[in-house]
């Protein structure tokens, strides 16, 4: 990876997938509808795994397409080893697991049966949760 793919990124037509280095699975998540029927604009909100092992050319390409917020729902033990590498990003930590412990609880302790669907609707209601309040702060 070198820099000179940024300008490659930003000249062509946009892709899903943004090669790096130091993190697998990278991903634009631009040009998908969103809620409210509108696009989610390309370049402004990715997904990847853990962004500890990032090189120096992954650190420049990531900080020259703007990304300045990370929202890491991993572990606190996991955060504490692997920290995310992009200088001077705003780190939202929103660790998950405690927030699917106790909403299975509720339902548990409400009597209903867990099946996949019902902890597939509980996963995307608690990510939806977590990034709402950041969705405002970042613009459109």
């Amino acid at each position: 990876m070198t820099i000179d793919t940024l300008t490659t990124i930003s000249a062509t037509a946009p892709t899903r997938h943004i090669a790096l280095d130091g993190t697998s699975n990278f991903r634009d998540l631009g040009g998908y509808t969103g809620q409210d029927g509108r696009a989610v604009r390309w370049r402004r909100l990715f997904r990847s795994d853990h962004l500890a092992a990032l090189s120096a050319d992954d650190q420049a390409l990531l900080l020259g397409l703007g990304l300045a917020r990370v929202c890491d729902f991993r572990g606190v033990t996991e955060r504490a080893e692997l920290a995310c590498a992009i200088p001077g990003a705003q780190v939202h930590s929103l660790a998950i697991e405690p927030a699917i412990v106790q909403g299975m609880k509720s339902l548990m302790d409400a009597g209903q049966r867990l099946t996949a669907q019902d902890t597939v609707v509980l996963m995307e209601d608690i990510y939806r949760a977590f990034v709402r309040p950041l969705v405002v702060p970042c613009g459109n």
